[in-house]
């Protein structure tokens, strides 16, 4: 016997103080310590209970089972066995009591003898020797293979009138496991322990247990913690499971066939708060009615704009608040939905960045002549957040004003040049390898980084003070256009990354809505520099500024941003009046992202035919107004009828969760139950992935998926020796395509807050820089996963980490000159099997014409984008659109544009004839499709007709 434990402790057999019905103490095992206190005061624990038993005891209510100890008084049996536990490299010999209480198996209400788990027992000195059999159920297996250990009966002391019963082996074996576990701790330290995989009698048709699914979980908010692990156990008893399943399958059948419905009611709200709707009760204007646009004093004065236009202040006690009627839905139950005319799929194959071009990842040798910095050019010729040149001028016009604001004697500051502009940002992605920023460590170390780069002192690239200089003044290339934005220190470079993918990324037909962060925190005052700092504790880096964003289900690319202001700010944009400040932030991510891809023509005519495309989103932006009101409204202009799915928790208005909830709280895992209200054209699903859990709730538009079981979610739990046990449950199909891609954005946040970690890296005191290396790490990260999936079998990109893309991304930044390339090198992509390439020389035009030019190699190469030509104000210039006479719905009709051709050969053609006047240079198209689609016909027709023009 073991010596008597000090206290209660896990795996200490215990029994009750108090005596149970039949005038005998309940005896078990400690399994653990749980949570909380008892209502004593004492530590509470979870005890196995030698009838089957498993409950929550505080200490107070348990002692010590002296009799299971050295120091018991009782004497020990007669009748036992001795058997021989032969550990690896320990040669422990334990003595097992014939009489073994009682052990009952979670999946079982009656004892059993575990014959089939264990190797039949072999006499002799060779059992210790002989390879040990393990379960043959695949499932318990983990990736080092399980052995059980060798046994082999000494002798026995039973009398010659008696013999052994069979159930007297059958126990000892089935507590063998719970001996090996007593005794690991007088092993060697040496020995490797022991670890036992049973087969005990699961049968494969209970999941309580929930476990995230690899690469993912749930929600964010579903995330399981390292104490919960503790506490999944193995199945709960397959009686009570089968009882809860029949039940569960004859009471939704009764609600199918009773046609069973839920009504919910909707109270009319209303407070003196923005976005309040409000009525002058007196005076000569009463009964006019008006919405508060601003809260000037709590509950004294505000700022409202009336229903005919006008804004006005108003005293509290002038007004009285309009409520709205009360309304109610009627959801109705049925077995599954199946939508009727579900969203078309875009090409997976022509998903991606429009314009990549896989074949220059073939050459990766950086010695080899025709390397063409592949790596490089995705990010500067396709992903990079903006137009760079009108970037490099905003940091240029920094500088002259610091120049110009210097005293007599003050040396100026070089402006930065275009080599140098793209150096700088190959320094910043640099540090994603090094694993360290900062000018003392990047222009002071001498340890080897990359090949082409001999050491950390990239002084050959750039000097030391010239990257200082640099970094004081860099975050201005990312300002907007308007002085009067809190945010236009980043505002630029926010749009030009919205720009940039709608134009460049073609998307599936599948999107994700989720948030980003920008860590950010202040030291010495409430913002840091900042107009507002967001909160949000779930996060890894809690504290910063938030973005709401979009993804790409399928590459997992982001397509849009929002910058999330603060709650009065984010109440005055587009939508926020009329779907609430949550709805309409919603809404203007779908509306930034739809037919993300417009330089592909299929994303085009999408747009133009009103393609209906698929959008998931997590509890935060669900509810029952971003589909009614927002999505199937018709009342947004320009946003297309799209289909939304998404996890339901607290915006449930107008749901029958409350009501569903209750009815599958004694459900079993693999349920779910499906209402539709035709009022809303919505559907609503509550489903169990765990028996001991509540239900998960989702909202969605009928045309988004069907509830019937589709691809299964994957429970797992580990059993008593530490192995993982797994088990398929249903799941409706438009859940389990929510659940695979939902966690696309996360992916994207922690490979650039953790493998890259650029705003890490370079601490700094300029929080606009701070965002702008997040938007830095954002397009890095693109581009790699963007390689990944456009390009996997090229350069072992598959099995390429973040930080070896971040290496050779650096390398070709730093050594690909632009200044030293002609001025329009311009290698265009073509639909057949040949590029085509162009060349201008510096005495004048010059085209060479390989193979044919195709309107797609058009689209990409000649992109509209913001003039950088200035006038004399400082303002960018306007012209008369190229293509006015010609095209009858021409925007230039009425007015000049801004929007210039970027293509080498259109910015050195001499404007036309409206434009004598102004800087005779440039191709200026409006914005219509039709001006643009015909530019780039007549591109197409003169290249392809021209040999050499000289």
């Amino acid at each position: 016997m073991k010596p008597r434990p000090k206290g209660i402790a896990a795996q200490v057999r215990v029994r009750l103080r108090a005596k149970g019905p039949n005038g005998k103490h309940r005896i078990g095992t400690v399994k653990d310590a749980v949570r909380g206190k008892s209502a004593k005061g004492g530590k509470t624990w979870s005890v196995i209970f030698d009838d089957g038993g498993v409950e929550v005891v505080g200490s107070a209510s348990l002692a010590i089972n002296e009799s299971s100890y050295e120091n018991a008084s009782s004497t020990p049996k007669k009748n036992a066995i001795r058997v021989d536990i032969a550990q690896p490299k320990t040669g422990l010999r334990v003595k097992t009591p014939e009489k073994q209480p009682r052990s009952l198996h979670p999946s079982s209400e009656t004892p059993y003898a575990d014959d089939d788990d264990l190797e039949t027992p072999r006499p002799g000195p060779a059992a210790a020797d002989s390879p040990s059999t393990t379960s043959t159920d695949s499932s318990l297996r983990s990736d080092s293979e399980v052995h059980s250990p060798n046994l082999s009966v000494v002798s026995s002391t039973t009398s010659s009138d008696s013999s052994p019963a069979p159930s007297v082996v059958n126990s000892v074996k089935k507590k063998l496991k719970n001996i090996v576990a007593k005794n690991r701790k007088h092993a060697k330290p040496t020995a490797k322990p022991v670890r036992l995989s049973f087969d005990l009698g699961h049968t494969g048709d209970d999941d309580d247990c929930f476990m995230a699914e690899e690469g993912g979980c749930f929600d964010d908010r579903y995330e399981e913690s390292e104490d919960d692990l503790d506490s999944i156990d193995e199945p709960q008893k397959n009686k009570k499971y089968q009882k809860a399943k029949e039940m569960s399958r004859k009471e939704k059948s009764r609600l199918v066939r009773d046609n069973h419905t839920i009504r919910v009611k909707v109270s009319a709200r209303n407070t003196y708060e923005v976005d309040g709707r409000v009525e002058i009760k007196k005076g000569d204007h009463k009964g006019m009615r008006g919405t508060i646009i601003k809260v000037i004093e709590e509950k004294k004065r505000f700022e409202i704009e009336w229903d005919n236009g006008q804004k006005t202040e108003a005293e509290y006690s002038q007004l009285v608040l309009v409520k709205d009627a009360d309304r109610s839905f009627t959801w109705r139950v049925v077995e599954d939905h199946d939508p009727a005319n579900p969203p078309s799929k875009y090409d997976r194959k022509k998903c991606g960045v429009v314009g990549f071009r896989p074949e220059l990842f073939r050459i990766t040798d950086v010695n080899d002549p025709n390397y063409a910095f592949p790596f490089g050019r995705l990010l500067q010729d396709h992903l990079w957040p903006g137009h760079w040149p009108d970037q490099l001028d905003k940091l240029n016009v920094a500088i002259r004003k610091h120049n110009e604001a210097l005293g007599r004697g003050r040396i100026p500051i070089n402006e930065c040049s275009t080599d140098e502009f793209w150096t700088f940002i190959g320094i910043i992605i640099l540090a994603g390898k090094t694993g360290y920023g900062g000018v003392s460590k990047m222009f002071g170390g001498e340890e080897s980084i990359i090949e082409g780069v001999s050491t950390t002192d990239m002084s050959q690239y750039m000097r030391k003070y010239r990257m200082k200089q640099l970094l004081e003044f860099f975050s201005n290339a990312f300002s907007g256009d308007n002085e009067e934005d809190k945010w236009n220190q980043i505002r630029g470079f926010v749009d030009g990354f919205n720009e940039n993918r709608n134009k460049v990324v073609a998307a599936s037909e599948e999107k994700v809505l989720d948030e980003t962060m920008s860590a950010w925190s202040p030291t010495t005052t409430k913002h840091a520099g900042l107009p507002f700092l967001s909160f949000i504790m779930r996060k890894p880096e809690p504290l910063g500024t938030e973005f709401k964003t979009v993804a790409d289900a399928v590459t997992g690319i982001f397509l849009y941003l929002e910058l999330q202001e603060g709650k009065d700010p984010m109440r005055s944009k587009p939508h926020s009046r009329t779907l609430g400040g949550t709805g309409g932030c919603s809404i203007r991510l779908i509306e930034g992202s739809q037919y993300s891809g417009q330089l592909e023509d299929v994303r085009m005519k999408a747009k133009n035919q009103s393609k209906r495309e698929t959008y998931f989103g997590d509890s935060w932006f669900t509810s029952r107004r971003i589909i009614k009101d927002g999505l199937k409204s018709g009342k947004v202009t320009g946003l297309g009828p799209h289909e939304y799915a998404g996890i339901l928790k607290t915006s449930h208005s107008g749901t029958p969760k409350l009501q569903v909830e209750e009815i599958m709280k004694d459900w079993p895992a693999g349920s779910y139950l499906v209402l539709i209200c035709d009022e809303l054209a919505m559907m609503f699903i509550g489903y169990k992935y765990s028996y001991k859990r509540k239900p998960i709730f989702m909202l969605a538009s009928l045309d988004a998926g069907s509830t019937r079981p589709g691809e299964p979610y994957k429970a797992k739990w580990p059993d008593a020796n530490g192995n993982i046990k797994s088990r398929d449950v249903i799941r409706p199909d438009i859940m389990g395509r929510f659940f695979k891609r939902s966690n696309v954005i996360d992916v994207g946040n922690q490979l650039r807050q953790k493998e890259l970690a650029l705003e890490k890296h370079w601490l700094t005191h300029d929080p606009y820089f701070r965002i702008g290396c997040t938007i830095i790490g954002i397009s890095v990260i693109d581009a790699y996963l963007a390689a990944k999936y456009q390009a996997p079998e090229c350069a072992g990109i598959t099995k390429m980490s973040v930080r070896e893309w971040a290496e050779r991304m650096a390398y070709d930044l730093l050594n690909r000159k632009i200044t030293d390339e002609p001025k329009a090198s311009v290698p265009l992509r073509t639909s057949g099997a040949a590029a085509t390439t162009t060349l201008i020389s510096e005495e004048g035009v010059e085209i060479e014409l390989h193979h044919t030019l195709t309107i797609e190699d058009a689209m990409v190469e000649h992109d509209f984008r913001m003039t950088s030509q200035r006038g004399q104000d400082n303002k960018r210039v306007r012209r008369v659109c190229h293509m006015k006479g010609r095209i009858e719905s021409c925007e230039g009709q009425t007015s000049k544009v801004t929007t210039e051709c970027q293509h080498p050969l259109c910015l050195g053609q001499v404007g036309s004839k409206a434009n004598r006047h102004a800087p005779p240079t440039g191709i200026f198209i409006c914005s219509n499709a039709a001006c643009r689609r015909a530019h780039w016909r007549d591109m197409v027709g003169q290249v392809n007709h021209c040999r050499r023009v000289s």
